[in-house]
């Protein structure tokens, strides 16, 4: 675990990865790195072995954003395995 803090490199925000997402979800780049950004912070504190028994549905639910999941395993920063 990080702590309090996420590091978050300059780039990110013009990573093909959070601009895929943008445009999958048709929100603006800066709404996909903040939803990357929660996604994040979430799995620092909910993951002790970087995996966890929870479906897109409701981690899209958690985030407010349908179609989050799908767009993060699209990009290849989420894995879909008997759940998430």
């Amino acid at each position: 675990m990080a702590g309090d803090w996420i590091k978050v490199e300059k780039t990110t925000c013009r990573k093909p990865e959070v601009l895929h997402v943008a445009h999958t979800l048709n929100i603006h780049p800066d709404h996909a790195l903040g939803l990357c950004i929660r996604f994040w912070c979430w799995c620092d504190d909910q993951l002790a072995d970087s995996k966890c028994k929870v479906t897109p549905s409701v981690l899209n639910s958690s985030l407010g954003q349908s179609g989050f999941s799908e767009a993060m395993i699209e990009v290849g920063w989420l894995s879909e395995s008997d759940g998430l």
